[in-house]
């Protein structure tokens, strides 16, 4: 399977870089999730000690930046997906695919044959929509 914007009867047209780019923002879900559980049990590096100039280092700023970034993002791909009516939901977010956390590998399906194949698509193109929309990438 292509990562495929369909063009025909399609009013959710993003350009292509937008539209790859939200793409695997969305199948970075689950990796964000765990980053989201790990990312306040990380410590902080130590430093070679050496001085390496005026920068001002505030690590737990930086861990709060980072934290509050990724929630951001899974908040909006989680509101996009309950404008999706449930009975497309699972499907789309299927057929769009995510990283295995554990392989890092990517998971995808095809549609099920219970709707038309427009259908999955009109939905996903909402979706990818969506989320680009409020990330605020075009």
């Amino acid at each position: 399977m292509r990562d495929y914007q369909r063009h025909l009867n399609n009013k959710y047209i993003l350009p292509t870089d937008v539209y790859k780019q939200t793409l695997e923002i969305i199948r970075g879900y689950y990796r964000m999730e765990e980053d989201l559980k790990t990312i306040l049990e990380e410590m902080a590096s130590l430093g070679d000690g050496m001085p390496h100039g005026p920068s001002v280092s505030d690590p737990v700023a930086s861990k709060a930046s980072r934290r509050e970034n990724m929630k951001r993002r899974i908040d909006i791909i989680d509101a996009a997906l309950l404008e999706i009516p449930e009975e497309y939901r699972g499907a789309v977010w299927r057929h769009i695919g995510w990283y295995n956390v554990q392989t890092g590998k990517l998971e995808r399906h095809p549609w099920p044959p219970y709707a038309d194949v427009s259908t999955y698509a009109r939905w996903k193109s909402k979706l990818i929509y969506l989320v680009a929309e409020r990330l605020e990438l075009f």
